[in-house]
C-alpha cells in the first residue's frame, strides 16, 4: 500500500527470500477517485538452497594413507546436487550425487604436502548455491628406522645388541 504519481514504478524488494515467499504476488492501483485498475500478477517460485552438513575427513593421517573427505546436505526437496572439493596443491574433485550425498572425494598415498584446508561448494540442481564450508586435514609423518645393525652369525647362548637409529618426524 503508497502512494505514487503517474508513470512512476511500483516495486515491491523481497529481500532474503526463502521458500515460504513463494507464491502469487498480485497488483491493483486505485485512484483517489475510487477508480480500479485492472490486476497484473507475477508468481514467484522459490528453490531451496543445499546445505552442508557432517563435513569430516580431517584425519589425522599418516603418510601413505587414504584421505576420504565427506559431507552431505539437510536440505529436502533440492534434488540433485553438484560438488566441488578444493584443496592444497590445486587439489579439484567434482562429482554429483542424491540430495543428502554424500560428497566425497579421497586422496590416496596421503603425503604431507597434502595437509591443509579442504573446502567444499554445492549446487543444487536448480543452480542454488549453499555455503562453501571447509575442514582441516592433517597428514603426519612415518617415523623412520636408519641404521638398523648387530646382525650376523652368532652361536647358540651368544648375545648380540641390535641398534638403529629412529626418526619419528620422517
Amino acid at each position: 500500500t503508497g502512494t505514487i504519481g503517474e508513470g512512476e514504478t511500483i516495486e515491491l524488494i523481497l529481500e532474503n527470500i526463502t521458500t515460504d515467499m513463494a507464491g502469487t504476488y498480485t497488483c491493483v492501483v486505485e485512484t483517489a477517485e475510487g477508480c480500479m485498475s485492472n490486476e497484473s500478477s507475477a508468481t514467484v517460485n522459490i528453490s531451496a538452497a543445499p546445505a552442508i552438513t557432517d563435513i569430516d575427513g580431517g584425519g589425522p593421517y599418516c603418510e601413505g594413507e587414504t584421505i576420504n573427505l565427506t559431507a552431505g546436505n539437510d536440505v529436502v526437496g533440492v534434488g540433485m546436487v553438484d560438488y566441488t572439493w578444493t584443496g592444497p596443491n590445486g587439489f579439484t574433485f567434482t562429482g554429483t550425487a542424491g540430495e543428502n550425498g554424500p560428497f566425497t572425494a579421497s586422496i590416496p598415498n596421503a603425503q604431507l604436502t597434502d595437509a591443509g584446508e579442504y573446502c567444499l561448494n554445492i549446487t543444487s540442481a536448480a543452480g542454488c548455491g549453499g555455503d562453501e564450508m571447509c575442514v582441516m586435514v592433517e597428514v603426519n609423518p612415518n617415523p623412520i628406522v636408519d641404521e638398523f645393525t648387530g646382525g650376523g652369525e652368532f652361536c647358540e647362548g651368544e648375545m648380540t645388541t641390535l641398534s638403529g637409529t629412529i626418526d619419528l618426524n620422517g
